[in-house]
């Protein structure tokens, strides 16, 4: 009986689900470790309580340009992040 290489993973292959999204985990896990304690609240409602930002401001206590102001900043850094994540 011959087994079919297909289920095989190679090297080009490209990663299992899990293993991306646990890549992807610690990427934005250290891209919050350099911001500050209020910026890493704002970004995680965002992503992941998938609050507005008018929900997020009044919550914090910041005006809702200031919360648009630094989710921006956080995606220009992470974006900046990833160019060198996949270029390195």
């Amino acid at each position: 009986m011959t087994r079919c290489c297909a289920s095989t993973p190679t090297r080009s292959s490209p990663p299992p689900p899990d293993a991306e999204r646990h890549t992807d985990r610690r990427f934005v896990l250290a891209l919050l470790q350099n911001l500050d304690e209020t910026t890493q609240e704002i970004v995680l409602y965002h992503l992941i309580d998938e609050m507005s930002q008018g929900e997020i401001a009044e919550l914090v206590g910041l005006s809702r340009v200031t919360v648009n102001k630094r989710l921006m900043k956080f995606r220009a850094h992470a974006e900046e992040q990833a160019r060198r994540r996949s270029v390195g």
